[in-house]
């Protein structure tokens, strides 16, 4: 009788980060798309995400952030929500910017009224 095997299983973060070693457009693209949910944890978990794809893991971008790998792992993962230092921190360690730009208005302005004077 042959043994079943059973299928492997993995983590989603575990996926995604290994996509994000092998491709850092992906990289930026999933940060980028992630950053614009209204919920800050969405962003904050693809940072980890990124983090943990790079080279040494957390711990590597942990130490170059100046930042405590646990408290790090806290920040990006626990239910509390990091200061923007930490944020920021973590971006510079990972050789990142943050840019701005105008979105779209969602609702084009109502044309003005002419008034005859």
């Amino acid at each position: 009788m042959k043994a079943k095997r059973t299928p492997v299983y993995r983590a989603l973060d575990e996926v995604v980060a290994e996509q994000m070693r092998k491709d850092p457009e992906f990289a930026l693209y999933h940060l980028v798309e992630c950053a614009k949910d209204p919920e800050p944890r969405v962003f904050l978990r693809a940072l980890k995400q990124l983090a943990d794809s790079q080279p040494g893991g957390l711990a590597a971008v942990a130490r170059r952030a100046g930042v405590d790998r646990a408290g790090l792992h806290r920040a990006l993962a626990g239910p509390a929500v990091p200061n923007w230092a930490t944020v920021t921190r973590v971006l510079r360690a990972l050789d990142l910017s943050l840019g701005f730009q105008r979105d779209a208005p969602a609702v084009p302005p109502a044309p003005r009224k002419r008034v005859r004077a």
